[in-house]
């Protein structure tokens, strides 16, 4: 390999990690956000589980006022979790994959 193939191989490789970085810093900011919904529902359900409502779904005040407990369902969805969680699996490892690969590149 020439010395201008090594650096565009190198300038390649470095442009995939640093995607590979980023896609994973997103995916992990979608599980942050995920937890906190989690924990607002769980919460929710704990102490007033007649005040979940989710999104679009009529909700009679005689139950009580809403608190900050109107839910999105995709938000609470098991399949995006799971999806998420095979996605942020799938980022480690190519990120991972796009160090070693560049740590070999380099002198």
């Amino acid at each position: 390999m020439t010395e201008e193939q090594r650096d565009a191989t190198v300038g390649r490789v470095t442009r995939e990690k640093k995607e590979a970085d980023r896609d994973l810093a997103a995916l992990r900011s979608e599980a942050v956000r995920l937890a906190a919904i989690f924990s607002r529902l769980g919460q929710v359900l704990k102490e007033h589980p007649e005040h979940v409502i989710f999104e679009g779904e009529p909700f009679s005040t005689a139950l009580g006022p809403v608190v900050q407990s109107i839910f999105r369902i995709t938000d609470i969805d098991g399949g995006y979790t799971k999806n998420l969680v095979a996605d942020i699996r799938a980022a480690i490892t190519r990120a991972k994959e796009k160090g070693e690969e560049l740590n070999g590149l380099l002198p």
